[in-house]
């Protein structure tokens, strides 16, 4: 049997090993903040020193989830077995307000920041990029450190400005148009075309832009 010292050691090797695995089998982004914390083995647990590399494999179908478990073999003979629960957590980077945003206020980057959050609360209509969201406005109010929603702002409001681009091939047409619609990016709204009075449909493409089909 290992003495205290030499199993504590052990117990700490398998630990590390663990996490590091569980790390190697997670796919993420540069930009992303990911975790893997194994549980502490079991100190009641008779494990001797193994002599050969331990063979780690994730239990299940072998994806790795919030609550991980991974089989830990020592393949000596005899050797040994045991599962190791692991915590997962990845954080990915958000625009969120860096500061009370109140309803009507134009978004700029000295009232946004970039924030982290769980994977699992990320929905579609959060954001990464900062510049698409500069020069929108707040339609309601947003706290400190709160994601910015798509349904939060509009990047193009009602009675804005906008411009309407055409494109079909290599020509473009520019005119200048009034939204009749608060929208968020990718949002189709109806915009009047200033010069002809038309009422179109169209895509919003940023702020102050939107697009037509040809």
């Amino acid at each position: 049997m290992p003495s205290m010292a030499v199993a504590n050691d052990m117990q700490a090797d398998i630990q590390q090993q663990v996490s590091d695995y569980v790390l190697s089998q997670i796919q993420s982004e540069p930009s992303d903040k990911v975790e893997a914390i194994a549980n502490p083995i079991d100190p009641r647990l008779n494990l001797t020193p193994c002599q050969q590399p331990l063979a780690l494999s994730i239990t299940g179908n072998g994806d790795v989830r919030r609550s991980t478990t991974v089989s830990v073999v020592c393949p000596d003979q005899p050797g040994w077995r045991l599962f190791v629960p692991v915590k997962v957590r990845i954080q990915k980077p958000v625009v969120a307000a860096a500061t009370p945003i109140s309803k009507g206020t134009l978004l700029s980057a000295e009232n946004m920041t970039i924030a982290y959050i769980d994977s699992f609360m990320l929905n579609g209509d959060m954001t990464t990029d900062m510049s698409l969201l500069i020069g929108a406005r707040s339609k309601r109010d947003i706290r400190t450190n709160q994601p910015i929603r798509q349904n939060q702002i509009c990047i193009v409001c009602r009675d804005d400005t906008v411009e309407i681009i055409a494109a079909k091939g290599g020509m473009v047409i520019k005119t200048s148009g009034r939204a009749l619609q608060d929208g968020a990016l990718n949002d189709t709204i109806r915009v009047q075309n200033i010069r002809s009075q038309r009422i179109i449909s169209a895509v919003i493409s940023g702020v102050g832009k939107v697009k037509v089909e040809m």
